[in-house]
């Protein structure tokens, strides 16, 4: 359950995001690929998957720029794992620390292709 205040703070953030780079700083063990590797790699529709799998691993994950809300304790981020030209799934979670650990507690906006 979102205060209002909460809820004005998240719609302003989704309205108006800021700029945000993921770096291996915020995740570990990940490769981050940048945007114009990837549209290269799948300018060839035909061997495009072939070819990222070859190079990177079998999906690709996106993650969208995290909004913090009291004092960095909760957490609303959407992601989204692609492993074929139309297979994937996606949702917007929300975290808690708890513990020092990020734990899911609540999802929305889910599809699954």
């Amino acid at each position: 359950d979102l205060t209002e205040k909460e809820k004005k703070q998240l719609k302003k953030e989704i309205d108006n995001p800021s700029y945000f780079k993921w770096t291996n700083e915020y995740v570990d063990n990940i490769k981050i690929i940048k945007e114009t590797e990837l549209n290269k790699i799948f300018e060839n529709h035909t061997e495009g998957w072939k070819n990222f799998r070859e190079k990177y691993g079998k999906s690709i994950i996106r993650l969208s720029k995290p909004i913090f809300l009291r004092n960095y304790t909760i957490c609303i981020i959407s992601y989204s794992e692609t492993f074929d030209y139309l297979g994937g799934y996606g949702e917007t979670g929300c975290f808690k620390k708890i513990n020092g650990k990020w734990v899911e507690f609540g999802t929305f906006c889910m599809w699954n292709s």
